[in-house]
């Protein structure tokens, strides 16, 4: 039949079809994940990418102001970037080599502190709210009250996070 495709080139567009989707399934795929350190529950698995911001922010328990801290991702690590803070007070032990005060706020910058994983304890009470270069997660309506949290890099290939449930994916 003219303009049809013989069967082996059929055979052989099927058979490349299915090794470039299995390859796809099981490459390595950079992930954030916020899990409870106690119960390893994922509340969520995002696709993370080097030199994304993470922002992590809350109500400071004494001073009662907010209290904000920006993080890069490098090398798998979370660069502390900035602190800013509301009030000069109780628990500010942030090392930095430059410190402005500006619109209201002590920005805390060339601060050398880099960690493989945060670790929060989490309440609603003290509003704590995290970012992911500029989208918010939904904490409150994933996470019970005081609850240890982690965010970490984790790698993982497409496949397990399908079968895994995804977290957000």
């Amino acid at each position: 039949m003219k303009g049809s495709l013989p069967p082996c080139a059929l055979q052989w567009a099927g058979a490349l079809f299915l090794f470039i989707t299995c390859v796809w399934l099981w490459w390595p795929l950079d992930t954030l994940q916020v899990t409870d350190a106690e119960t390893a529950e994922v509340y969520f698995r995002l696709p993370a990418r080097e030199g994304e911001t993470i922002r992590l922010s809350w109500i400071h328990s004494v001073e009662r102001t907010p209290w904000v801290e920006e993080y890069e991702m490098v090398d798998g690590r979370f660069s502390l970037r900035e602190v800013r803070v509301q009030s000069f007070g109780a628990g500010v032990d942030v090392e930095a080599s430059e410190v402005i005060n500006r619109e209201g706020w002590v920005v805390m910058r060339g601060i050398d502190r880099s960690d493989p994983v945060l670790s929060f304890w989490y309440s609603p009470r003290v509003r704590y709210q995290l970012e992911v270069d500029g989208h918010s997660l939904e904490l409150e309506q994933r996470v019970e009250h005081n609850r240890p949290l982690e965010i970490r890099m984790e790698t993982w290939s497409r496949l397990w996070i399908m079968i895994d449930g995804g977290g957000g994916f």
